[in-house]
This record gives structure tokens, sequence and C-alpha cells, in this order.
């Protein structure tokens, strides 16, 4: 039988949004330890990808992973950036905090996507391991799956 509908092609995740999320994650300086500005513009500017917002998701699936990315985003400083990058480190600071099972966390930052872009596609998973009372592995599951979810990698 042939294929009618139109095929959405995978999201390619660029080779230097990788290196710089990779670069981030895996550094030898505390989790707590600030970035550098210009490292936190570039992430900003990589966050605009969905591709590299699942990516970093996909950090999320450990528990030191998603620790990584909660130390990591929260202390960006948000006021340069764009609706979409706010709503995508608001977003993946909300998985991030229902994956450590800090569910206030979760919603606070959850609110502020809502605020943005309530149609983001983070609102509509986390709602709904919310509504089946999902518990932090469920969360850390579905930060897994969040880089196969129609994301290809270079």
């Amino acid at each position: 039988m042939p294929v009618t509908a139109t095929l959405m092609p995978a999201t390619v995740l660029d080779a230097v949004h990788r290196e710089l999320i990779d670069q981030l994650m895996n550094t030898a300086a505390p989790a707590w330890f600030a970035i550098a500005d210009d490292e936190e513009t570039a992430l900003l500017a990589a966050l605009d990808s969905d591709a590299a917002r699942d990516y970093l998701a996909s950090g999320c699936a450990t528990v030191d992973g998603a620790w990584r990315v909660f130390d990591l985003l929260s202390p960006l400083d948000r006021s340069t950036a764009t609706p979409s990058q706010a709503a995508a480190v608001a977003a993946v600071l909300a998985l991030a905090a229902c994956a450590l099972n800090m569910r206030e966390h979760g919603a606070a930052h959850l609110g502020q996507v809502q605020d943005i872009d309530a149609q983001h596609p983070f609102v509509e998973l986390i709602l709904t391991e919310w509504d089946r009372n999902a518990d932090a592995q469920s969360f850390r599951t579905a930060a897994a799956a969040a880089l196969g979810a129609g994301t290809a990698e270079v």
C-alpha cells in the first residue's frame, strides 16, 4: 500500500549544539557553578532548536543527569531570552524537577511555560504524567524518550 500522507522529516541535531550541550553537561566544574556569559548566550541560542531542547531534556533520564540539567538551567539569566528560548528553558527545568520528584518546582516552571506557550509539547507530556500520578522514574523514562521523539542525530 503506497504512503499517501506527507511524512515529517526528523529534526537533525546540529553538531555544534550537541558539542555545546555535551561540554556543559560533562564539565569538571561543580554542577552549581555558573557558566560563562558566552556559553549562556550560545545555550539559549541552541534552545531555539527543538532537537537541541530534546537532547538536553534527555539528560534528565538519570538522577545525576536531571540534577546536572536542573543546576545548569536554574541560574540562567532569561532576561535576554526570546519567548521560545525562555519557554524551552522553563520546559526542560519542569521536566528535570519532576524527574527529581520536586513537583512544586516542576509546577512553577510548568506555569512559566504555559504563560509563554500553552501548546508547548512538554506541557502535555508533564500534565499527562501528573494525571496518571507518575513517579519520578516515569519522568526520567519520558526524558530518555525525548531524544527519540522525532530527533535524528548527526
